[in-house]
């Protein structure tokens, strides 16, 4: 009798949850590696007690000797309770994580790790390393309907607040099945989606393997140099949809094996297409705008483009999106005392020092020998700087709150020489004062007005010499600022409170009120961004 030839077919169809990968495959090893011994006995637990154990099925013992390994260094458990209180015998006393993959690997599933197990490992470790991926914030916004439906180009973007704020019905089994229509035609997928615990939203993996087949094979070494085993060289992406809210979040692609790195942003593209192709249907089109916005910590993403109401009320005006202030952003009364105050406030301090930046005068102070009672005046100060960074801050940029973002870009795009239009204008910055003396109004203005007659004074030396003027007409220096760190806008509240920041000329951007990561900054303002006029 011939024997019988297996076949494998490309096809469109997804990769199933039940191929399995070979127990001792590095791609398996690495990715149990990553986790600790207690979400390591956690997720064996979970794998038991599932309610399909198709998908992670256990190695038990079936009474046939010829089919079961003597000489395992594991003995196969003869039930499903049985090997629950083996993990749970592990949980309850110390060890190391190695033991625990080892009876992972070469016992319990000793066949194999299923794709849905894989996944499922992937998950706990996104949950317990949260600054693990880097996530870019999208905006899922519906086009509107032009008479040229054949035309693409002519597509334009809803501005009508019914229009844009409308969104998609997900519904999981239809989003994935032309998700993956999408995607089949360049790559073969596997999709896993899931709700996660603590966090209002859900969560899709996509891990892409270089095989135009959907069977088990496609998972097999088709050689013995690593490049060529498709298992070694998946990519995956994570996105994640938070909530009553139209953005979507998207992790850069990890790459598994040795690849090019732009391949990891080709990928994440050909899933950003498909993503807005999901969710369309007849009539009614969405595409994905970029929002200035990435950070490293998903709770962030949720506090500035969530559901919540801090999206349009970060930094100073935190307060009023929390509740800790009651009434409007615009009144201006004075507000009890110890509350704490919003950054366009009038409540003046009792203070008569309080009106100067504290950096020039305690180096005044200490310049002209004047210790005597500095400590006292320190204290005060030190207060003060605390209160004006809470009106500034409210009650955002807190190190312990978890939603910080780890890098802030920005370029400044002004002239190094003003124009007459922008002296007249006057500095538009989002800065406050925390006093409304009329004495401190004078000197602001005639501040300004010093600061206006310097720069005249420059144009009109610069206008002796035309071939000079006309050079230096318009010139804007090459400025772009980069702040690094695992809560920047922490930082720079710590940085004001400790006075190193003048807390009254600081830029609202600064802050955090613009709500990105990434920005140009012009006469102070973020140029795009809500309110900023430019």
């Amino acid at each position: 009798m011939a024997p019988t030839i297996k076949l494998s077919v490309p096809s469109s169809a997804a990769l199933s949850h039940t191929h399995t990968f070979p127990s001792g495959s590095a791609s398996v090893l690495k990715a149990l590696l990553k986790l600790s011994r207690s979400s390591l006995l956690s997720l064996a637990i979970l794998w038991i007690r599932s309610s399909d154990q198709t998908l992670c099925a256990p190695f038990l013992a079936s009474g046939n000797v010829e089919e079961e390994e003597v000489d395992s260094m594991y003995p196969a458990a003869q039930s499903l309770d049985e090997l629950r209180e083996i993990y749970e015998e592990y949980q309850s006393r110390k060890g190391g994580k190695k033991e625990i993959v080892d009876r992972i690997l070469e016992g319990d599933w000793r066949h194999g790790i299923t794709l849905y197990q894989l996944a499922m490992a992937d998950l706990r470790n996104l949950l317990d390393h949260p600054a693990a991926q880097r996530w870019t914030a999208l905006k899922l916004a519906h086009i509107k309907a032009t008479p040229l439906q054949d035309n693409f180009n002519s597509r334009n973007i809803a501005t009508n607040v019914s229009e844009a704020t409308s969104l998609p019905r997900f519904h999981a089994p239809t989003f994935l099945r032309k998700l993956q229509q999408e995607i089949a035609p360049v790559v073969k997928a596997h999709y896993y989606l899931t709700r996660a615990n603590d966090l209002p939203l859900t969560l899709l993996r996509v891990q892409m393997y270089d095989s135009p087949y959907s069977s088990q094979r496609a998972l097999q070494e088709r050689g013995s140099n690593a490049s060529h085993n498709p298992a070694e060289n998946s990519k995956t992406i994570w996105v994640a949809f938070p909530d009553g809210t139209p953005a979507v979040y998207v992790s850069l692609a990890t790459i598994g094996g040795p690849s090019a790195a732009g391949e990891g942003r080709i990928l994440r593209k050909i899933v950003l297409d498909a993503l807005p192709k999901a969710f369309s249907k007849p009539h009614e089109r969405y595409t994905l705008q970029m929002t200035s916005l990435s950070a490293r910590s998903l709770p962030a993403l949720l506090s500035l483009r969530g559901p919540g109401r801090s999206n349009a009320a970060a930094g100073g005006w935190s307060i009023f999106a929390d509740g800790t202030v009651e009434g409007s952003p615009l009144n201006l009364a004075p507000l009890k005392s110890g509350t704490v105050l919003p950054p366009l406030s009038t409540h003046h301090d009792n203070e008569d020092h309080g009106h100067h930046s504290e950096a020039p005068r305690e180096f005044n102070k200490r310049k002209q020998g004047m210790m005597v009672g500095y400590d006292a005046v320190d204290k005060e100060t030190i207060k003060r700087r605390k209160l004006v960074a809470a009106g500034r801050f409210g009650t955002s940029a807190l190190e312990s709150d978890g939603k910080g973002i780890d890098r802030l870009d920005i370029r400044i795009n002004d002239s190094f020489f003003p124009s007459s239009k922008d002296l007249a204008a006057g500095p538009s910055t989002s800065v406050a004062s925390v006093e409304d003396d009329d004495e401190d109004d004078d000197e602001i203005t005639a501040s300004r007005k010093s600061k206006q007659a310097r720069h005249a004074d420059i144009n009109d030396s610069g206008s002796n010499d035309e071939e000079a003027s006309g050079t230096l007409k318009g010139w804007k220096p090459n400025i772009q600022l980069t702040f690094h760190g695992t809560h920047v806008h922490a930082g720079i509240r710590k940085l004001v409170e400790e006075g190193v920041i003048d807390s009254v000329k600081m830029p609202g951007w600064m802050t955090g009120e613009a709500g990105i990561s990434i920005g140009v900054v012009k006469h102070g303002r973020i140029m795009g961004n809500k309110g900023s006029g430019f």
